[in-house]
């Protein structure tokens, strides 16, 4: 654990010496690009748009992770206290079948936006399901440590339905904007809570990092994907 103090003497490493500047806080974790898996196991499920109990095709994939180099997160327990760089991309050793592939976005979204968050999460009988909702952009913040996140405070749709929020297990999900279902705009980063135990939903903008997830896009074209 890394006390925080504006007294002690910057270390050698940067990210330390960050970790120590946070006034009040305790620094529990630290997590770089060096931290992140170097492979992962996915599975796509596909359900059926008929049937009465439409049962889901999976299918198994695996894939080598680049997470992006400047990735850098400090915590407090379950609190991100600093978040630079927060994705990363999975090359797959094979092309995915029967999905067809989405779009990133070429603008910033703004507030006011409606979004649907996509997730496989645990549900209130603790039970894994997909899950998808939707809720609209109340801010959109640049980040002190150069990147962009927006954020989703919403409690209620505007018929009185409840707004969706992120929940265990919808982290590294994808974020869409509602009137373009196909465009990737942020990843499902976290969620806070305020003293009234209201839920905001996080998202890392993918605007933001355009030019890094295009280069990773064309890499495997050139024949330059990580083996």
């Amino acid at each position: 654990m890394l006390l925080a103090s504006s007294d002690d003497k910057p270390p050698p490493s940067g990210l330390i010496s960050r970790a120590r500047r946070i006034k009040g806080r305790n620094v529990t974790a630290i997590v770089t690009a060096s931290d992140c898996a170097t492979k992962a196991a996915v599975i796509t499920v596909k359900y059926p748009e008929t049937g009465p109990e439409p049962i889901p095709n999976k299918e198994n994939y695996e894939g080598v992770v680049q997470a992006h180099p400047d990735a850098e997160l400090l915590f407090e327990e379950d609190t991100a206290l600093w978040v630079k760089a927060d994705l990363a991309v999975i090359f797959l050793t094979k092309e995915v079948k029967g999905i067809a592939p989405v779009r990133l976005t070429g603008a910033e979204v703004q507030e006011g936006d409606r979004i649907m968050l996509v997730g496989y999460g645990m549900s209130e009988v603790t039970n894994l399901e997909r899950r998808f909702g939707e809720t609209w952009v109340s801010q959109v913040r640049k980040l002190v440590s150069g990147g962009v996140e927006f954020v989703a405070r919403a409690q209620y749709l505007e018929d009185g339905g409840l707004a969706s929020q992120l929940i265990l297990g919808d982290s590294g999900g994808g974020c869409f904007r509602l009137d373009a279902p196909t465009v990737l705009v942020g990843v499902n980063a976290s969620t806070s809570r305020n003293i009234w135990d209201q839920v905001s939903s996080i998202f890392t903008s993918v605007s933001a990092y355009s030019g890094w997830l295009q280069q990773q896009i064309e890499d495997p074209r050139a024949g330059r994907a990580p083996r």
